[in-house]
């Protein structure tokens, strides 16, 4: 083989590899946008429900245009137009998101409009509270 075949096949080669490369990192970043959005969209529905929910346990009949407002990426406005109990809230937070399959760890806040100022806030760790439910499960099967 000639040096100029040789020089050849290197440089298709490397112009293919190249190729395959600028692929795959565009298929991949296609992929975690994919998956970023159905974050995002499954968040809005959850949270959707949510705000249904305390509107029908309020019976509250006023209608907001937009209940659900995503801010920045992972942040996440529910307009509310009532008072509600923190621990209400984080029930219904937690059901709605293991409902939709979002397993992972939040933390909401309790803003008063009027007042300027936050009311309450709390992280909430999914996994533990998954896990003392297992455990808890397991236990009053054991008892039984």
């Amino acid at each position: 083989m000639s040096r100029k075949s040789i020089y050849l096949v290197v440089f298709l080669a490397t112009i293919s590899l190249t190729g395959i490369i600028v692929t795959q990192i565009f298929w991949v970043d296609k992929a975690f946008t994919i998956q970023d959005r159905e974050f995002n969209d499954r968040t809005v529905i959850a949270l959707t429900s949510v705000v249904e929910r305390i509107q029908a346990l309020n019976k509250d009949s006023s209608d907001v245009d937009e209940p659900v407002v995503q801010e920045t990426s992972n942040y996440f406005v529910a307009h509310v137009n009532d008072t509600l109990h923190p621990y209400l809230l984080e029930s219904l937070l937690k059901e709605e998101l293991q409902a939709s399959l979002l397993k992972q760890n939040f933390e909401y806040v309790i803003y008063d409009c009027f007042n300027d100022s936050i009311v309450f806030g709390s992280k909430v760790n999914v996994r533990s509270a998954r896990q003392y439910s297992e455990v808890r499960r397991r236990h009053s099967s054991q008892e039984t």
